[in-house]
């Protein structure tokens, strides 16, 4: 069976080649994990409004790949895109972050999310309100850097990250959850799994294994 990621905006051939590569990686039994190609005008999704242009792309890319997946995972951390694509198909469609930070929530107690931007900040916590697991957010920091920051200056953008976090002594939190897909396909290429004394909880990875058991079950 086959587990399709949802691109949410367009990449180089050679990028999708490479995520596809690095995610196949987490498939642990005879799944086959591809990225299904967006039509989407934009090279990265920084706010909302980002996330209301990219959704009917990958609603479409999701309707006419209808029957050939398993199971759907968004390929945007920030969950865009849910309901339309819930509406659209069939198909499970996984919500990385949302999956992730019950899990860790459960897991870990406190948690430490990171984000682009404050706008990105903001859904995150709204996300957890909405969860009702708002009580297990630590903090939200903002990196203050871009999607494409951790494509093209990969080390810069991690160390700055590390710093980051490491500057902060009030974080009372056992994971960190990254919530931009470049940071957590960077994570998973460098094998980080700790940062700061705190477990790296990757959206993507958890993504995966849900997917690889609704696809086997």
């Amino acid at each position: 069976m086959r587990i399709g990621i949802l691109a949410s905006t367009q990449k180089p051939m050679k990028e999708l080649e490479r995520r596809t590569s690095l995610l196949s990686r987490l498939v642990a039994g005879r799944a086959r994990l591809d990225i299904i190609p967006s039509d989407c005008p934009l090279k990265e999704l920084q706010t909302r409004e980002d996330h209301r242009i990219a959704t009917p792309f990958m609603v479409e890319a999701a309707k006419r790949e209808e029957g050939r997946y398993g199971a759907y995972i968004i390929g945007c951390l920030g969950d865009a895109g849910l309901n339309e694509l819930r509406h659209a198909t069939s198909t499970p469609v996984i919500p990385p972050s949302r999956s992730t930070y019950m899990m860790a929530a459960t897991m870990f107690g406190r948690i430490v999310v990171l984000a682009n931007n404050q706008e990105g900040a903001e859904l995150r916590k709204s996300i957890f309100r909405e969860m009702g697991i708002d009580q297990s957010l630590s903090q939200v920091i903002v990196t203050n850097r871009t999607p494409l920051d951790y494509v093209h200056t990969p080390d810069e953008a991690l160390k700055r990250v590390e710093a980051l976090l490491a500057e902060r002594e009030d974080m009372n939190a056992s994971a960190v959850i990254p919530t931009c897909a470049s940071l957590g396909v960077l994570l998973e290429e460098k094998g980080i799994q700790n940062i700061s004394g705190m477990r790296v909880v990757n959206p993507l990875r958890i993504a995966v294994r849900i997917a690889e058991v609704i696809c086997t079950s």
